[in-house]
Formats: structure tokens, C-alpha cells, sequence
């Protein structure tokens, strides 16, 4: 108990300290994850609270924290603005762009040969006034000649996006192509998913599963 005491006081105070954070946040620990509530006013603050979290307890995390502007923007505004914002990386927005934003959710259209530039593009995109959260839908060219440890950064970058409860828990080693994940899950399907993301990186020959799936406390 004094553990969780501790690390929820720590989370707390990282995120009050922060000055790109407003509004207040709540914090609840257990022995199985964290909590986050609370209301900000952007989709950047609601993901460096979570990035916060993370670093200090990396065990499961639920992000229940709600984006509430006090301002109104139209969809077509958010949309001018996040290809306002785009368009200053200029080595960025030639493969990807934001196609439309549907209730302040801005979608990625393109291709691109790496997901740490859609990552990049993401972050940009979410600290455009009215954006609510970002949903990618570039897709990345096949065939890209890519080192152990670039391919290692791809793939952790991946399940980090698309799983990213249990992508703190997993390992990810490659050698020659062939990628191997360690580590424990709490579901078969997570375990399942981890590889299917893996296998579908460019550069991935192939993919070597040695997740183990944990018993889930009843």
C-alpha cells in the first residue's frame, strides 16, 4: 500500500509540475495498473500524462482523462489548422497528410516508409487546437532495406501505437532480419497480435514468438 501511496503522490506531482499540462488530473494506483482522470483541453496534454505515467509506473495503464475545449472548432477549422501544422515539415507532409477530420478525430492518409514519421506526424497533428485523437491510416511501402536496430525502433513503435497496455511488458530483439519478442501478456490475443504487427513491418523476415501468457487475477 505505501508502494501505490508513493507512486501515485510521484505521478501526481510529475504531471501538476509540467507546465504543457492544465487542469487537474487525478491518479489512482493498485497493484495492477493506473488510473488516469480528469479534463484537459487538448489531445497533447491527455498523451504527456500518459507518457508521465508510464515512465514513472510502467505497469498497466488506463488513460480515462477526457478532452474538453471551452472553445468550439468546427471540423473543417481543425482541419485547416492540422495542415497548417504539417505543412512546416515539409520532408513530412510529401508522403502523409491529413485527409479529413470526423468530430475532431483527424485521419492520415499516404505512404511512408517508416512508422517513426507517422509517429512524428501524429504528435504535430495532436497539438492542433479541436484535434481529439489521431487515426493513421498510411500506409507503409514494402521493401525497405532496414537495420536490426531500426527495425527493432519500428516494431516497439507499432505495438506502442496499436497495443500500448501490453507493449510495455514486451521485449523485441532482431538479428539478420528476424525479429523475437519476450516477455508476458495477460491474453492469448494479445500474444497473437504482437506477432501479427511484427510480421507486418517492412524489413521483418520473420517473427519469433516467445511471449508467454500470464494468468489473469481473478
Amino acid at each position: 500500500m505505501q508502494e501505490q501511496a508513493r507512486l501515485r503522490e510521484e505521478i501526481e506531482q510529475a504531471i501538476a509540475q509540467d507546465p504543457r499540462i492544465s487542469g487537474k488530473i487525478d491518479v489512482e494506483v493498485n497493484e495492477r495498473h493506473v488510473r488516469l482522470t480528469g479534463v484537459v483541453s487538448t489531445l497533447e496534454e491527455r498523451e504527456l500524462a500518459e507518457e508521465i505515467a508510464k515512465n514513472i509506473a510502467p505497469i498497466q495503464l488506463e488513460n480515462d482523462i477526457v478532452i474538453e475545449s471551452t472553445k468550439v472548432i468546427e471540423d473543417e477549422e481543425v482541419l485547416k489548422s492540422a495542415r497548417k501544422a504539417i505543412a512546416k515539415y515539409p520532408d513530412l507532409a510529401h508522403d502523409i497528410g491529413v485527409e479529413r477530420v470526423v468530430e475532431g478525430v483527424a485521419y492520415l492518409k499516404g505512404h511512408s516508409d517508416s512508422i517513426s514519421k507517422v509517429s512524428k506526424v501524429a504528435e504535430i497533428i495532436a497539438e492542433s487546437p479541436g484535434v481529439k485523437d489521431v487515426v493513421s491510416e498510411v500506409k507503409i511501402r514494402p521493401g525497405v532495406s532496414i537495420s536490426d536496430v531500426d527495425l527493432v525502433d519500428e516494431v516497439e513503435q507499432a505495438l506502442n501505437a496499436m497495443m500500448p497496455e501490453a507493449a510495455a511488458f514486451i521485449d523485441v530483439t532482431a538479428k539478420n532480419g528476424i525479429v523475437s519478442l519476450y516477455g508476458d501478456v495477460q491474453r492469448i490475443d494479445q500474444r497473437i497480435q504482437a506477432s501479427n504487427i511484427a510480421k507486418d513491418m517492412p524489413g521483418v523476415i520473420g517473427v519469433i514468438n516467445n511471449l508467454n501468457v500470464s494468468r489473469q487475477p481473478t
